[in-house]
């Protein structure tokens, strides 16, 4: 599975398990974050996207504040 977040203007796409590089956030390495608004959820042929995903959240740690405006962020699960 896998999901398309916005964050910081920009929009990516993210699995569990994987790291990206966002906008800056705020909070200390370690901590967790939830990013931005999901605008769709893929698993497997299943596509939801709109209202059938208002509730769903990525949720990350972030993993180290780079030396421009980014920050990279390791994604824990995708909660749909």
């Amino acid at each position: 599975m896998y999901a398309v977040i916005e964050t910081g203007g920009k929009q990516y796409r993210v699995a569990a398990g994987e790291s990206v590089e966002v906008e800056t956030l705020t909070g200390e390495v370690g901590s967790s974050v939830e990013l931005g608004r999901v605008l769709a959820l893929v698993d497997g042929d299943s596509v939801k996207s709109g209202s059938d995903v208002a509730s769903a959240v990525v949720k990350g740690t972030i993993a180290e504040h780079g030396r421009d405006a980014n920050t990279r962020v390791k994604i824990d699960e995708i909660v749909a």
